[in-house]
């Protein structure tokens, strides 16, 4: 016994020096970041003081947004330049990092700490660049990744683990910076208010800590909702970005962020979804003989292969499949133009069937209530913070950093897959092949960040 606990801590101190390392690494490269777009015309304010700094953002609230500590930050850290974005960057992957560690629950397993590595550094880093390096950063990678690990403290009432002080006060403080943000809100309150009816019915009891940080969530989404500044930005947006925006009714403006989140997810060869259709794959062929259940698993891989990387051979086959690559309309897959030629309804209706595939899929792999709904919390919940776009004009301005809440999501969704895997299968497999590709994920995202930070800057 004492050998099996000194084999885990070894195994977490393993876990604990890489998550450092890589961390330490990744903030070092933001020492390339190049200035722009609102890095650069927003600098004026950084050369005040930050009191100053403190009260121009506060007025912003009443004129402009309500992300009052987010923007705060944003101002901070630009102030002080490469120095404090290269920290800034290195302690937002540590929280990453160390939050997709502990939302595993599997702790004594250096691959899962490997392939979670693998997994956040598979992030499209070039998304960051899109309104300027240190505003992106600031205002989606940080927040979001503070999200993250400010459900950690649901899965430790879980485990029925303790929580120390000094933890707590960093997942409170985690949460009231997360919440700032309208999209990592949404699935806060959400994650929360399932895990506290859980908790209620299926234990009798719940934490006042998970009711505290749901009050805290909520209170980020009554400030939000209740901001001046926020409807006459969205009415100050619709001129400068969407002139046609109020032509579109509620419904058509979630169809709008419906098709382009799903088009976006099956067709731009983005890595962590070919990894989540992949480790999916492999549990449902690994657990099942079913010859129909692993082709069901088998088609989402096979279609963001071949809607994705591999768009070129397909189209040379067969050019009638450009119909289902194509962009979708700037005013939604469900228009006039497109209807004409049923191209957009025949798009969203073929990625409808592939998350269909996919939750199939969910059902399949978890043998417990309680993974069923973490995997379709965070699947239902990162598609939904992307398709809430569709209620903003900024859907098209604001490119592909609103993803990152979405990606977050996924992420979390991989690594508790992978974890099953390495539960049930870790000791029988003989072909440790995600160690290996685990490391290659790592020093591909490396390079990519870096090509980003040397090239892109708008």
């Amino acid at each position: 016994m004492d050998k099996k606990k000194l084999f885990k801590s070894e195994e977490q101190k393993k876990s604990e020096l890489l998550f450092i390392t890589v961390s330490i690494l990744f903030g070092l490269c933001f020492f390339f970041f190049r200035i722009g777009n609102d890095d650069l015309t927003r600098r004026v304010y950084y050369e005040d003081s930050l009191m100053d700094g403190w009260n121009w953002v506060w007025g912003m609230v009443s004129d402009w947004s309500s992300r009052l500590i987010i923007n705060f930050i944003w101002m901070v850290v630009g102030r002080y330049n490469k120095p404090s974005l290269m920290l800034y960057s290195a302690v937002s992957m540590y929280a990453y990092l160390k939050a997709l560690y502990l939302l595993s629950g599997k702790k004594d397993d250096f691959k899962l700490s490997l392939f979670i590595t693998g997994v956040a550094m598979s992030f499209p880093f070039a998304i960051l660049s899109t309104s300027g390096w240190a505003t992106a950063t600031t205002s989606y990678f940080g927040p979001t990744a503070c999200m993250l690990l400010a459900l950690v403290p649901l899965r430790k009432f879980y485990d029925g683990e303790k929580i120390p002080l000094w933890a707590d006060i960093i997942y409170i403080l985690s949460m009231i910076y997360s919440a700032n943000a309208e999209q990592n809100v949404i699935v806060l309150i959400a994650v929360y208010a399932v895990g506290i009816v859980y908790f209620l019915v299926k234990r009798k009891k719940c934490s006042f800590r998970l009711i505290l940080h749901l009050l805290l969530a909520i209170a980020g989404l009554t400030f939000t909702l209740t901001c001046r500044g926020n409807w006459i930005r969205k009415t100050q947006e619709v001129k400068d970005w969407f002139p046609t925006y109020n032509m579109l009714d509620t419904v058509d403006k979630i169809e709008l962020g419906l098709s382009t989140t799903l088009h976006w997810m099956f067709c731009d060869g983005q890595i962590l979804m070919i990894l989540l259709c992949a480790v999916m794959m492999a549990l449902v062929w690994k657990k099942y003989q079913d010859l129909l259940y692993r082709i069901l698993s088998a088609v989402p891989v096979l279609a963001v292969l071949l809607l994705g990387p591999l768009r070129p051979i397909l189209l040379a086959i067969s050019p009638i499949t450009s119909t289902l690559v194509s962009e979708i309309n700037s005013n939604g897959a469900f228009n006039v133009a497109q209807q004409g030629r049923g191209a957009g309804p025949l798009q969203v209706g073929v990625y409808l069937c592939l998350i269909v595939c996919l939750g199939i899929e969910i059902f399949l792999i978890n043998d417990t209530p309680e993974g069923c709904i973490w995997d379709f919390l965070m699947a239902v919940l990162g598609v939904g913070t992307r398709v809430m776009m569709g209620l903003s004009p900024t859907i098209h301005a604001s490119s592909t950093r609103t993803y990152t809440a979405f990606l977050f999501c996924i992420s979390a969704l991989v690594v508790h897959d992978y974890s099953i895997f390495l539960k049930e299968f870790g000791k029988t497999s003989k072909k440790q092949v995600m160690p290996y590709l685990s490391v290659g994920l790592i020093v591909l995202g490396f390079i990519s960040l870096l090509s980003a930070l040397l090239t892109m800057f708008y």
